[in-house]
């Protein structure tokens, strides 16, 4: 199995966003040593870490995760609708 590659996928999210770890830390709730920590991976994010980071990027954990599935809320969402529309009919 691949390793995981939440430390790369959350530093590279963060700078495309242009924020600092600080900033990132203040909108998800921790402090910005863990998100140092985080990106260096000396630490895991806990999971409700990782689904503030998920929600505030918008993409999905399996993207934080793997760097795979992306797929953002509204694209869910949309998912969602369009099967439970196919189980109506």
């Amino acid at each position: 199995m691949k390793e995981l590659e939440i430390q790369n996928n959350i530093k590279k999210l963060r700078k495309r966003d242009n924020i600092t770890q600080k900033e990132l830390a203040q909108k998800i709730g921790v402090t910005t040593s863990a998100v140092g920590m985080y990106e260096s991976g000396a630490r895991k994010p806990s999971i409700e870490a990782l689904i503030n980071i998920a929600n505030h990027f918008d993409v999905s954990v399996d993207y934080l995760l793997t760097s795979k599935n992306v797929c953002k809320k509204k694209e869910v969402i949309k998912c969602k609708r369009r099967y439970w529309l196919i189980l109506k009919i």
